[in-house]
């Protein structure tokens, strides 16, 4: 029998936690107002050069959306149109490298938005959706639009459980008569190092 290293590469992808991998787009939609998307809907719309979206929506279910990334030349053809025709442009917020929460993620300003259609966002407090990817034709062929179906009522809002406060540890109290006493006494103790084979790893060696 030999030993072998277990090796960082060969671990799986976290599934859930700090550092979980996501494998699904997926959007929060946050009691702010804001919309923010996961790490796999994050990198589709980085991948199709966007600075921002635009919401289409569904006319016959006003809670179906569809957002398609616009990039920097698209931003410059929607400010062209006259403002009768101009569709609304969400600029994409992303994170900073310092960035902590949900500031980690890239989200969305979309309150007047989500008024607009109905949904009460405060009431709801921050739900996950899903994200359905599919295409839209375009004169030059397509591109894709990502689609969320929010409930036709407000969802209730999530129990959250408040974090314990954490207790600090107080180690008990010793003389230095005692302490020195417990230092000889465990040295008396301890019996001597038994001498152990060079394993050959190059950490230990």
């Amino acid at each position: 029998m030999a030993w072998v290293d277990v090796l960082s590469i060969a671990l799986p992808e976290p599934t859930g936690g700090r550092g979980a991998v996501a494998t699904e787009p997926k959007i929060t939609v946050r009691e702010s107002g804001q919309i923010g998307f996961n790490s796999f809907l994050a990198k589709l719309i980085d991948e199709a050069g966007a600075v921002a979206v635009l919401i289409k929506q569904d006319s016959e279910n006003p809670k179906k959306f569809a957002m398609v990334a616009v990039d920097s030349a698209m931003m410059d053809k929607v400010a062209q149109l006259p403002e009768a025709k101009r569709p609304a442009v969400y600029k994409i917020a992303k994170p900073s490298a310092d960035a902590k929460g949900n500031n980690k993620t890239q989200s969305i300003s979309t309150s007047r938005f989500l008024r607009l259609i109905g949904y009460d966002y405060k009431a709801a407090g921050n739900q996950n959706f899903a994200v359905v990817v599919e295409q839209m034709k375009t004169k030059t062929g397509s591109t894709a639009m990502y689609v969320v179906e929010l409930p036709s009522t407000t969802p209730a809002r999530k129990e959250t459980t408040p974090r314990k406060p954490r207790t600090p540890k107080t180690a008990p109290a010793t003389t230095v008569g005692s302490a020195v006493a417990d230092v000889v006494a465990t040295a008396a103790a301890t019996p001597a190092p038994t001498p152990v084979a060079d394993s050959g790893d190059e950490l230990f060696s």
